[in-house]
């Protein structure tokens, strides 16, 4: 725990230092680059508040899944800080909602052929095997029952922030491709404030660029939360997400 504190105050000092630097190149940018290094600013002081909440929250006597799951809900932060920049330089957030989204997965169940709506379908697949194995993987009801919540808190938050947010930012000055790429590297490199390796976090990123695919492909979050939900089960059962029983 003190190696993760230390750590993490050595990220308050990179924060900002970052801060400053876009501070003094935000003058010198056109209108959508400023709006942009505005909302990573408004990333960066969010992040800085959930590092700075972080340390206390290491500092009290509370249990360590408990610990786990405030961390995720720290990231709400970075959330109304973006959003509230969002607002001020009025930018249209729509969240890749696509209102046709639900009624065309239901048809999968009509027409499962159609090779658009594969996925879906395989996700449904996905999801019972992935509860299936930590059913038969931990028996203690409790702790199954903090890993659904930390799995579906991290998966809703963490979509909700990087995909989004900051990629949805990002689609203002590049093509999709790009996005994808530079979105998941961020979103990998943003673990490193957990103590994870390198290796673990490209495997993040590399995890970032599947759920990036998916919500442009469907133009909705749903199907990479879903996804990232599987996905980060799958990685604590695994043990790459420390989640151990007490």
């Amino acid at each position: 725990m003190a190696t993760l504190v230390s750590f993490q105050l050595n990220r308050l000092t990179l924060n900002f230092f970052i801060l400053f630097i876009l501070f003094i190149i935000v003058a010198f940018l056109k209108e959508k680059q400023r709006v942009f290094v505005w909302i990573t600013i408004a990333y960066f002081f969010g992040e800085f508040l959930h590092l700075y909440a972080n340390r206390f929250l290491n500092e009290m006597n509370l249990n360590v899944h408990t610990v786990y799951i405030m961390e995720k809900l720290l990231l709400l932060f970075p959330i109304m800080s973006i959003l509230y920049v969002s607002y001020k330089f009025k930018q249209n957030i729509s969240f890749f909602y696509n209102k046709d989204f639900l009624s065309d997965s239901f048809s999968i169940l009509q027409d499962a052929s159609n090779s658009r709506k594969r996925p879906i379908l395989l996700l449904s697949i996905i999801l019972s095997l992935s509860l299936l194995i930590l059913l038969l993987a931990f028996h203690n009801i409790s702790f199954v029952g903090h890993v659904l919540v930390f799995a579906s808190l991290s998966s809703m938050i963490e979509e909700f922030l990087w995909r989004g947010l900051l990629m949805q930012a990002m689609l203002n000055l590049t093509n999709k491709w790009t996005v994808m790429i530079l979105s998941s590297i961020s979103y990998g490199c943003s673990y490193l404030m957990y103590g994870y390796s390198i290796g673990v976090c490209l495997l993040f990123a590399c995890s970032g660029i599947l759920y990036a695919w998916m919500t442009l492909h469907f133009h909705h979050l749903f199907p990479a939360i879903v996804c990232h939900f599987l996905i980060f089960i799958i990685m604590i059962a695994c043990g790459i997400v420390p989640f151990s029983p007490i």
